[in-house]
């Protein structure tokens, strides 16, 4: 695997990562949270967002946009990038006949 390839897996690999955090929060905690009274709830979050600041959130959190946006980058210095023909064609796909 060459370095453009090694950055765009890290980017998606990140990527799995913030997708499977969201969606677990999503099916599990914001349901929970529906189920208790106002002062509950500010408790429960001030108590969440104290421990989700940690290495091994706050790393994957900023650091997988920026491995996207390097990904990005090395692949278009490395001419492996096709960056515009996607978006060439998308107002052909997107005319009525």
């Amino acid at each position: 695997m060459n370095g453009p390839d090694a950055v765009s897996a890290v980017a998606v690999v990140g990527t799995g990562l913030m997708a499977g955090l969201f969606f677990g929060w999503a099916v599990s905690v914001v349901p929970g949270t529906r189920l208790v009274d106002d002062h509950s709830y500010v408790q429960i979050m001030q108590q969440i967002n104290r421990a989700i600041v940690n290495p091994l959130f706050v790393i994957p959190f900023v650091g997988t946009p920026l491995l996207l946006i390097a990904a990005a980058v090395v692949q278009w210095r490395a001419g492996t990038a096709e960056l515009w023909r996607g978006w060439s064609q998308l107002p052909s796909c997107t005319s009525a006949a």
